[in-house]
């Protein structure tokens, strides 16, 4: 599908966006602070943050449903507890860096809701992804290929739903005790693999 570019999106009107499944490339942030973004199937490309939500509207007046799209982050994304929500659907959310030569730390902030998969896949195997909620819950898979998921503890979990797959990069805990809790409810089998040397 043809694609919309632009540096950045700010939505600040309680109105809603349908993208009509095209792609958006973006080079700068994502705010959605007032307002209905349905994705469809479209691929966001978010050339920062994705921020939900600003903590001032109540209940949630800023509502992003993914739907089957893929989300493709560089940096953050922050989900205000009072005002914002992300409705999962049925699509992947990938952390991608920024793949320059410096170590950055970005966060994962989704105050209770859930991805369907998640995905960490950065090309210069040096960002890593801190989670700031005590409990992250992935409702499908999650898949690490390049880039460090770090559960940033002590007394945090990761609840998982789907599948692991670590093929490049890592996960880790910081400070101990942190937890990855396998939680699939239908008959599985579920799966856990690891395919690269020395991760």
């Amino acid at each position: 599908n043809s694609a919309m570019f632009t540096q950045a999106i700010a939505i600040k009107a309680a109105s809603t966006l349908n993208t009509n499944n095209l792609n958006v490339d973006l080079t700068g942030t994502f705010s959605l602070v007032a307002g209905t973004v349905n994705a469809g199937s479209s691929t966001i490309d978010v050339g920062t943050d994705l921020n939900i939500g600003d903590g001032v509207g109540t209940p949630a007046t800023a509502i992003f449903n993914a739907g089957s799209s893929g989300v493709r982050i560089k940096n953050s994304i922050m989900r205000n507890a009072t005002d914002g929500s992300f409705s999962a659907g049925t699509g992947t959310v990938t952390f991608i860096g920024n793949g320059d030569v410096a170590a950055n730390n970005y966060t994962i902030t989704m105050n209770g809701n859930a991805f369907n998969h998640l995905t960490i896949n950065e090309a210069g195997n040096l960002d890593a992804w801190l989670l700031q909620d005590s409990t992250t819950s992935v409702n499908g898979n999650l898949s690490v290929m390049s880039g460090q998921l770090n559960l940033n503890g002590p007394n945090r979990d990761l609840d998982l739903y789907g599948n692991l797959s670590e093929s490049g990069g890592s996960i880790n805990g910081a400070t101990l005790p942190t937890w990855i809790n396998f939680k699939g409810s239908g008959a599985g089998p579920y799966n856990i693999s690891k395919s690269c040397a020395g991760c």
